[in-house]
């Protein structure tokens, strides 16, 4: 696949997953947007839409797994480590 319809492909994404937050910020669509930013290498966008959709569910663990996931990227290790206490 060229990388750059890929590109393509994942902001078209954003911006669908940004709308449906936007629209019902209880939408559990903030792991999917987290992952596509992540994808394009923008952390702190990724470490954002975690932090807001954990607000409306807070025991969504793969939300909260790919969050000490990026912390730990972001060499925020003890936010990691209590989040990894949490949900383990």
């Amino acid at each position: 696949m060229d990388n750059s319809l890929n590109v393509v492909e994942l902001l078209a994404q954003i911006k669908d997953y940004t709308a449906q937050l936007k629209k019902d910020p209880t939408s559990d669509k903030f792991v999917l947007l987290a992952q596509n930013y992540t994808k394009l290498g923008l952390l702190d966008s990724a470490l954002n839409a975690l932090r807001q959709g954990l607000i409306h569910h807070p025991e969504h663990h793969t939300g909260q797994l790919m969050l000490a996931q990026l912390l730990v990227e972001d060499a925020q290790y003890d936010d990691a480590v209590a989040i990894y206490d949490k949900i383990l």
